[in-house]
């Protein structure tokens, strides 16, 4: 952690644009720029970070489909899981190869941190975070799955933004206590894409929407593809939410790794690369009249779909 010091900006509210009129629902995962969906290969944290987060975030600038492969920061830590914060450095230290290739070419400049910092700061993280979100940002989170404990989404009778998702499960709190005695906590590294300000989990089950129980962010899990609701209260070691559920110790919130990250491309991005064509003519000789059979194959170098492409013969 000490390395990425001078990488991380902390964001607080003060320095970021809040919009007059924030999105009730936001899916960045609906944007043509989205990778497709697909299960992880490897660790959580390189996959997650380099397949999802930093192709997302290189395919919107550029607007292109180009595909990152995550193999390379996958070798790290010597076949075992890597520190997420290792995977960042290396992204920015070495950078991450376009699927399909051995070299490295494009570098994360660094990334920006909602920090958790304790049970007063959370609105400020949530709010900083749906900004990020609703500029078309993807974020990335620590936690450990185990722990989460889920209900379904209840209906809120006072909107109809939520109908699609009533019934669906939404993690509304975190029992911090292992559900195996024998288990480790563990971290696992996920994708945030998205939130719905209306989304209503009954926190303290007492059939009423009450101040706090409304809004969750949306995640994408690498390791199963899917995606999972997380109730906004859920991220606060005390809930303010009266009834609440709660450790005897009273600290229980489902982020682990301290905050959101975003990550943050450089503001010049490498040229694009022409594609590679390759001519072939069969036969290459031959008397007149000859009949001559032209094959062409064009590949792309940044991984860009070619739309179409046209011949034209001289003399």
């Amino acid at each position: 952690m000490k390395g990425l010091v001078a990488l991380v900006a902390v964001i607080s509210l003060t320095c970021m644009v809040a919009f007059a009129d924030m999105p009730k629902v936001v899916d960045n995962s609906t944007s043509p720029y989205f990778p497709p969906l697909k299960r992880q290969v490897g660790h959580c944290a390189p996959f997650a970070l380099v397949e999802y987060q930093f192709t997302y975030e290189y395919s919107r600038r550029t607007e292109t489909n180009t595909l990152f492969s995550s193999h390379l920061a996958n070798r790290i830590n010597s076949g075992r899981p890597p520190n997420p914060f290792k995977v960042i450095l290396f992204m920015i230290d070495t950078g991450s190869p376009i699927m399909g290739t051995d070299e490295p070419l494009y570098k994360l400049k660094f990334v920006e941190y909602f920090k958790k910092e304790n049970n007063d700061n959370i609105p400020t993280m949530i709010q900083g975070s749906r900004i990020a979100l609703a500029e078309g940002n993807i974020l990335g989170m620590g936690c450990d799955p185990y722990t989460f404990r889920g209900q379904r989404i209840k209906d809120n009778p006072n909107t109809t933004l939520d109908d699609s998702e009533v019934g669906k499960n939404i993690t509304y709190w975190s029992d911090t206590t292992p559900s195996v005695p024998s288990r480790r906590p563990t971290e696992h590294w996920i994708t945030c894409i998205g939130y719905n300000d209306d989304l209503w989990a009954d926190v303290n089950k007492n059939g009423v929407i009450d101040e706090g129980e409304l809004g969750a962010f949306l995640f994408l899990d690498a390791n199963t593809s899917r995606k999972s609701w997380i109730a906004y209260d859920a991220f606060y070691w005390v809930s303010p939410i009266e009834g609440a559920p709660t450790r005897e110790d009273g600290k229980w919130t489902v982020m682990g790794s301290g905050g959101f990250y975003k990550l943050v491309l450089h503001e010049e991005l490498p040229e694009n690369t022409p594609p590679v064509i390759t001519l072939q003519a069969t036969p290459i000789s031959g008397v007149a009249p000859l009949t001559i059979l032209f094959n062409a194959t064009i590949t792309d170098p940044d991984g860009d779909n070619i739309d179409n492409c046209s011949w034209e013969f001289g003399e």
